[in-house]
């Protein structure tokens, strides 16, 4: 999903291209609190024939969607992600693939953080099966 502010010119469009928010800033998420977002979305962007100009990364996704919301960017968002309430913010689907997230652990690992993250992900999964079943078939 395009995440962009609710007063965008594509803010009401069903669905945008890409490589129409080739001239926005793009707002990313500090490299320290998520290693790798800023090069996936150099990545998305370059599939989709451009290379971004970066505003300024934020420290939270909450941080990033204000951001947003207030004018300075544009990013991408994946629907979990996505705040209940954001007036200010329009959150459009794209043209870009669907993305595909895995979890890789080793079996004897018995980390207290690994065991509540594979709790989430089996409830995200359990609650969602329907709409994500073609995708994992």
């Amino acid at each position: 999903m395009a995440a962009i502010p609710a007063r965008h010119p594509l803010a009401d469009r069903p669905l945008v291209p890409l490589a129409e928010l080739a001239q926005d800033k793009w707002i990313t998420l500090d490299e320290k609190v998520a290693p790798g977002h800023r090069p996936f979305i150099v990545q998305l962007c370059r599939l989709s024939g451009f290379t971004p100009q970066f505003g300024r990364a934020a420290g939270t996704i909450e941080g990033m969607f204000g951001r947003i919301a207030s004018g300075y960017g544009v990013s991408v968002a994946i629907e979990s992600s996505l705040p209940q309430r954001a007036p200010l913010l329009r959150f459009v689907p794209t043209d870009c693939e669907p993305i595909e997230i895995c979890a890789v652990w080793h079996r004897r690992d018995k980390s207290v953080l690994l065991k509540s993250y594979l709790q989430i992900l089996h409830h995200y999964l359990d609650e969602n099966r329907a709409t994500l079943l073609p995708a994992i078939e």
